[in-house]
């Protein structure tokens, strides 16, 4: 009787989470719990520090980029926010060097742009980013569905797509696309578990 109380709880138990929405985290999902950090590493344009946090099915990623030429990321520049829900990790993949990681998609639900230099706040001003002129030092601005620079910020719910590979404690992320999964991922960014 002990037994069939405990099993008849733990299927009631289930069916609430699932009922309410909320599933029990495993497999890979589970694998990117918590905080990822990049150290100072150039990404073509500017040197950046990276965080990207994983709670449950949402991820806060936080990028703060400085000059081409500040090498120890020592004077910021700007930040960019961004929010995402429902992430779901789909297929496994393998990578060329024959590592494998996974699929993963995620909605965004807010992006923000936050000037932190006011050599920078005046130089965005002067070229009225994202159509603004009113830019100041950690003012935050939610650029979504805005036009940037020629590029128009995703609308909120827009889905991404990437790819992650997880080595131990270093996660690489590919570089995230609203049509089709990369097929590589950004080995110059390593991403390490706090």
């Amino acid at each position: 009787m002990k037994n069939q109380s405990v099993s008849i709880l733990m299927i009631v138990s289930f069916c609430w989470l699932v009922v309410s929405g909320c599933t029990p985290l495993t497999g890979p999902i589970e694998d990117l719990q918590g905080k990822w950090l990049t150290s100072c590493y150039f990404d073509g344009d500017n040197y950046a520090r990276e965080s990207f946090e994983v709670s449950g099915t949402d991820i806060i990623s936080q990028s703060t980029y400085y000059s081409d030429s500040d090498s120890s990321c020592s004077s910021p520049l700007f930040k960019m926010d961004t929010n995402f829900s429902g992430a779901r990790v789909g297929e496994r993949v393998v990578f060329a060097d024959s590592t494998e990681g996974y699929k993963i998609s995620y909605r965004v639900q807010k992006l923000t742009y936050t000037p932190v230099s006011s050599e920078y706040a005046s130089l965005i001003n002067d070229v009225s980013l994202c159509g603004l002129n009113n830019w100041e030092v950690n003012t935050t601005s939610d650029v979504l569905g805005i036009n940037c620079s020629g590029t128009t910020m995703p609308q909120k719910n827009t889905t991404f797509y990437n790819v992650y590979n997880l080595i131990g404690t270093s996660l690489y992320l590919g570089n995230a696309k609203t049509d089709v999964h990369p097929t590589t991922v950004n080995l110059n960014a390593m991403y390490v578990k706090q």
